[in-house]
C-alpha cells in the first residue's frame, strides 16, 4: 500500500485537552476547512478554528461557524489552547492550564 493510500485511510479521531479545569474534546482541522480560515479576519482565526474543531465527546461539534460571536465570548486561554491543539496534533504533550 502506498503512503498516499495509507494517508487517505486515516480517520480524524476525537482528542482531549485540559484547560481551566475542563476537559475539552476536539478534532484536528481538516484541509477541506482551510478555505474558511482565509475568509476570516486575522483576529478571528483562533476562534474560527475552535468553532470548526471543538466537539462533544461523541464528535458532534459544539458550535457552528454562524456562532462565532458566541465562541469569541469564551476566555482566550480556552480558545487558544484548543486552536493550537487542533492545528499541531501532538497529543503526547499536555496543553492548557
Amino acid at each position: 500500500m502506498s503512503i498516499k493510500e495509507r494517508l487517505l485511510k486515516i480517520k480524524n479521531k476525537i482528542n482531549t485537552v485540559e484547560c481551566m479545569g475542563e476537559k475539552i474534546h476536539y478534532m484536528h482541522l481538516k484541509g477541506s476547512q482551510s478555505h474558511l480560515l482565509s475568509a476570516c479576519k486575522s483576529g478571528d482565526i483562533d476562534a474560527t478554528i475552535f468553532a470548526l474543531c471543538a466537539c462533544e465527546e461523541d464528535g458532534q461539534l459544539m458550535f457552528t461557524i454562524d456562532e462565532l460571536e458566541d465562541v469569541k465570548q469564551l476566555p482566550n486561554v480556552i480558545i487558544n489552547t484548543v486552536s493550537k491543539a487542533a492545528l499541531m496534533g501532538d497529543e503526547k504533550k499536555p496543553r492548557g492550564r
